[in-house]
């Protein structure tokens, strides 16, 4: 009897670890250099052809013209992104104004070079501001990147688009998982449609599964604030805002699309859920009778949901008012519909929808008392330095609202015994240590330290503890600051305190 032997041979492969490379890009470059950081290149295009996973381009500040689209097709992975990044502290502006006006003229479009279209493309793109493209200025056909801090205006067709054309297929992994966070879109118009197709944003056209836009702010565009037309597959809004689209005067023209905020499908054959948290929706009211309204379903078959939005100063403020999926609408607030004729919540509910603890479920009566500031300006007031929202008061609740506590859990953070109805909670002012006082030419100094930038920095004064007037408000701060009172030395008595909101 012969015995085999079964030699188990381990096979162990070892890879040398790879650097990841970085290029620097600056205006004043040249394409012969090296792209080193004492070294640019000249051109993002070039740039861009260098690179694979892992690797970063860096843009030093200033303007970068264009005439030509250029195309991010390489791919870095899930772990190894490759990143488009604005150099630190610095603002690339990417000008595409000699483009020309037409549909196939994006400003950057990321695509994969997979046949089937589903590969992955991972960019990771940051701080750019990009516009006048002859088209979008920035179209994504691919999945897994993200565009972060990034502002679109002035460009031919929406902002940033995600998605395919008209005719594609619907294919869950194919431009999905896509994530845009804290990023602006404003003043887009396209001339070839009378600006009835240019929205902020758009997740529209066939796009995939997991889309995310977070932090995000459009305003002033021709057609929409967003759009998710033909879209069968789930998209997630979070804090984002959106106010004033669709106004001819903007552009200075005769003509514009639907002023509508969030318009949330299109096409009664498409069935994708909507996730809509912590929204705001404000001063859609252009066009004619059917348009400007702030949440839309416009025909969209699959289920919406909306918690803890905000809507006021629109023809419509909640337009769920078609037959089709479920919707959810919860801890919401809108007043004040932009005339007479028009209806805050234009609905055609079945049984199984579910409103609860929404403005007009209850006893309260919102208006613009209840809040800090609701105005453009405080909307549109420059990002904090890591690029999230204004934290200047606006949409924030006042002390004394009807609306703090009136909602239901639904799974976001509250303070208190219940959440606050809207997109933000409520918290009492924080006392600020005053930690030395000077008397000097300019007046009395007060220096507080312990500030954390969670709101606004409000002075208060009083000639005898009893009453509290405030004198001054400063935006948020980290650390110490000081303030100073020119009348002080004209007081008797002054007693003073300091909050942070």
């Amino acid at each position: 009897m012969r015995e085999w032997c079964h030699a188990i041979i381990g096979l162990v492969l070892v890879t040398a670890p790879v650097s990841a490379a970085t290029f620097y890009v600056a205006p004043t470059g040249n394409d012969a250099n090296s792209g080193a950081i004492d070294a640019p290149l000249s051109n993002i295009a070039v740039a861009v052809n260098l690179v694979g996973a892992g690797d970063t381009i860096y843009l030093r500040g200033g303007t970068y013209s264009y005439s030509t689209t250029i195309n991010l097709t390489n791919a870095g992975t899930p772990a190894a992104p490759i990143k488009l990044w604005a150099y630190p502290n610095e603002h690339p502006f990417i000008d595409f104004s000699s483009m020309a006006d037409n549909d196939a003229n994006r400003g950057f479009r990321i695509t994969t070079n997979a046949a089937s279209g589903l590969g992955g493309c991972y960019w990771y793109i940051k701080g750019l501001e990009v516009y006048r493209a002859g088209d979008n200025g920035m179209k994504i056909e691919g999945s897994g990147n993200i565009i972060e801090f990034c502002s679109f205006h002035h460009n031919h067709d929406s902002g940033l688009q995600i998605g395919l054309g008209d005719s594609d297929l619907d294919l869950p992994f194919r431009v999905c998982s896509n994530q845009i966070i804290n990023c602006d879109s404003y003043l887009n118009y396209d001339p070839r449609h009378g600006g009835g197709n240019a929205d902020g944003f758009c997740c529209k056209l066939h796009p995939g599964q997991g889309n995310v836009f977070r932090g995000c702010r459009s305003w002033e565009n021709s057609d929409d604030g967003w759009d998710l037309y033909k879209n069968q597959y789930d998209v997630t809004l979070d804090n984002c805002w959106t106010w004033h689209n669709g106004d001819p005067a903007s552009f200075g023209t005769n003509s514009a699309g639907n002023a509508e905020g969030f318009k949330l499908g299109g096409d009664t054959d498409f069935y994708g859920p909507r996730m809509v948290t912590r929204c705001i929706a404000f001063m859609n009211h252009f066009g004619g009778s059917g348009a400007g309204k702030a949440f839309h379903q416009n025909d969209h078959q699959g289920p919406i949901t909306l918690l803890n939005c905000l809507s006021f100063s629109n023809n419509y403020d909640y337009a769920l008012n078609n037959s089709g999926g479920t919707h959810t609408v919860e801890n919401c607030v809108g007043f004040d519909p932009y005339g007479p004729d028009h209806k805050l919540v234009s609905s055609n509910s079945t049984s199984s929808d579910i409103y609860i603890n929404n403005s007009w479920n209850l006893p309260v009566t919102p208006n613009i008392a209840d809040y800090v500031v609701l105005t453009e300006d405080a909307a549109k007031a420059p990002r904090q330095a890591d690029g999230s929202l204004p934290n200047n008061g606006f949409a924030r609740l006042v002390a004394g609202s009807d609306l703090i506590d009136k909602g239901v859990n639904v799974g976001l953070p509250f303070n208190g015994p219940a959440p606050d109805l809207g997109p933000f909670e409520f918290s009492f002012p924080r006392m600020v240590l005053i930690d030395a006082i000077s008397m000097t030419d300019t007046g009395l100094n007060l220096h507080v330290t312990g500030l954390t930038s969670d709101g606004p920095i409000v002075v208060l004064a009083s000639p005898d503890l009893a009453a509290w007037t405030p004198i001054f408000t400063n935006p948020p701060v980290t650390g110490g600051w000081t303030y100073v009172d020119p009348n002080a030395a004209n007081m008797t008595q002054q007693f003073y305190q300091v909050e942070e909101q």
